[in-house]
């Protein structure tokens, strides 16, 4: 994992629950862990026209609803969740084999965090 992305990922675990996140940080984070010749000013999916959209692909047709989000703290959580989202599916245009690593390292860190605060505790490894 590219080292800005745990520097942006222990920064988000070590925040509080009622603490706003430094945001301007986490962009530089994720911004650092782009291939030098990413181009962040081009348009997203959902913004090329009909003819020069891509195909759907699987991934893309079997998207889980997003669920109404009514807790007032979680919508930190829920403005970065989204801000990743969306600089993965930038990096996978240019990258899919980086992306899909970065995505698959994303998730074994939030699931080490969420058994974190479960109290499970990750075994050593021998």
């Amino acid at each position: 994992m590219p080292p800005p992305f745990v520097e942006c990922f222990k920064y988000a675990n070590s925040l509080g629950l009622n603490v706003i996140p430094d945001y301007v940080k986490v962009q530089k984070c994720l911004h650092d862990c782009l291939p030098d010749n990413y181009n962040i000013n081009e348009p997203f999916d959902w913004e090329l026209t009909e003819t020069a959209a891509p195909s759907p692909t699987l991934s893309s047709t079997s998207k889980i609803p997003a669920r109404k989000n009514e807790d007032s703290d979680d919508d930190e959580l829920s403005i970065f969740g989204v801000f990743v989202g969306r600089s993965l599916r930038k990096l996978a245009s240019s990258s899919p084999a980086l992306a899909i690593q970065v995505k698959k390292q994303i998730n074994d860190l939030l699931c080490e965090a969420e058994l974190n605060e479960l109290g499970y505790k990750k075994s050593p490894t021998t």
